[in-house]
């Protein structure tokens, strides 16, 4: 049974453990129709204020809505917001049973004003100083009361006092002692605090100054990702780079470049959170390799980019666009390659099958060196069968993939199919999928002739 059915079942560890700053995220929105006669800024006639769950809680907020119980460990002022913020995450089943309460600091709290679509100015009401003492040593009984039972840990850091140094270094450590991979998604150029985490997930901004050096250019970023990889030793680095997708570093190996899947964004904000969910559920939960688990975590960023305000990414809308970007490996286009060999096949149909309950993998073959209407016909009708298409020589391919319905024309009789025999004891079956009668590659080829040599 694989680790996602397992914790499923309830037949080992299932919840995930997020800890980092709280931040409760305010929209105020209107309309804007004239500007103010006092200064030259337009007037905001409000209409709407709406409030989501930001920071680390909307990473925890994304987990939850993908399906995997979540414990939260941070803290709120004890204030209106707080209250607010605590109210928005029960209501998403986050278990916030371990976020303190802090009659010394108030929750934090970013307003956004927002005219016409426009996002005008942003107010920030907060305090960053660290946690006093007695408070950081709450937060990592919290923690170690969690840990043991969970599947990993996600620290999401927003340099807001939360994850200060001491807190986050304790943090990575008890994660290692327990055998718990820790996912952390820095804020601060301070490497060393980060150093043994299993996977690190800074932006372009973060890795500048984690390393020091510029990130401008291609090969500049490659050379920055070495050496944060060297300073602080993660498993694994994932780069986020905005509207150009995600760079998957691992020690030894090249930068697996994952491009974007998100044509035209229109609310950044929380993005970030939504892809370190992701990675966190495929990775962690899911049981997924590095490169799947950062495709789907790139899928759902492309998702939370296209909605307005701090997004939820579910794992129906994760389902509706894995599609869309097929794990790849090197440099753009390969993540959406259509021609792969058989471990990336295999890896996707794994991932396919993971992310798709009801998803059914088509395998076919033939003759389609001159391509025409015809065998694109047959091969949409064979595609329309199932959510993966395989076309390629059959038997021990066949076997290796064991696919759901195996598709051939109907000039052939059942018993003639190569492989039927193997899909069938594997629990699929075999479709007979008709021709277009009037088209043939024959004919295709007659015609070419006979119009050359008319001219």
């Amino acid at each position: 049974m694989d680790v996602y059915q397992s914790d499923v079942n309830g037949k080992g560890p299932s919840t995930l453990v997020v800890a980092g700053d709280l931040i409760l995220d305010e929209y105020l929105r209107g309309s804007v129709n004239r500007t103010s006669p006092e200064a030259d800024v337009p007037v905001v006639e409000q209409e709407e204020t709406e409030y989501f769950p930001g920071g680390a809680a909307n990473v925890a907020s994304n987990i939850a809505a993908l399906g995997i119980p979540v414990v939260l460990v941070g803290a709120v002022g004890d204030d209106e917001e707080g209250k607010r913020l605590l109210s928005l995450l029960a209501g998403v089943n986050v278990d916030v049973s371990e976020v303190q309460i802090l009659s010394s600091r108030p929750t934090s709290r970013k307003t956004r004003i927002i005219g016409e679509r426009q996002h005008i100015v942003r107010i920030d009401r907060e305090v960053v100083h660290p946690l006093e003492e007695g408070q950081q040593l709450a937060a990592l009984d919290s923690v170690r009361r969690c840990l043991p039972r969970a599947l990993g840990l996600v620290c999401s850091d927003y340099n807001k006092g939360f994850l200060c140094e001491p807190v986050i270094r304790a943090l990575v450590h008890e994660a290692t002692c327990l055998d718990k991979k820790v996912i952390v998604d820095p804020k601060t150029g301070d490497w060393a605090r980060y150093a043994g985490s299993s996977v690190l997930t800074p932006n372009l901004k973060e890795l500048q100054l984690l390393s020091g050096l510029p990130v401008t250019l291609p090969s500049e970023i490659d050379i920055a990702a070495q050496v944060v990889l060297q300073k602080a030793q993660p498993g694994a680095l994932l780069v986020t780079c905005g509207a150009d997708g995600m760079i998957l570093y691992e020690p030894k190996k090249r930068g697996i470049v994952i491009p974007s899947t998100c044509a035209t964004p229109r609310d950044v904000n929380g993005a970030g959170d939504t892809c370190i969910a992701a990675f966190a559920w495929a990775y962690l939960a899911c049981g997924r390799s590095l490169e799947e688990a950062a495709t789907v975590a790139n899928n759902a960023g492309g998702i939370a980019v296209a909605k307005l305000g701090t997004a939820i990414v579910t794992k129906c809308e994760l389902e509706a666009s894995w599609k869309d970007s097929l794990v790849g490996s090197g440099t753009p286009p390969q993540s959406k390659l259509k021609v792969v060999g058989l471990e990336k096949l295999l890896s996707q149909m794994q991932l396919m099958r993971r992310l798709e309950s009801h998803g059914k993998v088509v395998f076919t073959n033939g003759c389609f060196d001159l391509l025409h209407v015809g065998h694109i016909e047959y091969l949409n009708k064979a595609k329309a069968l199932g959510s993966l298409l395989v076309e390629d020589t059959p038997l021990t391919l066949i076997g290796a993939i064991q696919p759901d319905i195996l598709v051939k024309g109907n000039d052939y009789q059942l018993h003639e199919v190569v492989g039927r025999d193997v899909v069938e004891a594997a629990g699929g079956k075999v479709e007979l999928v008709p021709f277009c009668t009037d088209v043939s590659t024959s004919s295709v080829i007659q015609t070419i002739v006979r119009r050359y040599s008319e001219s």
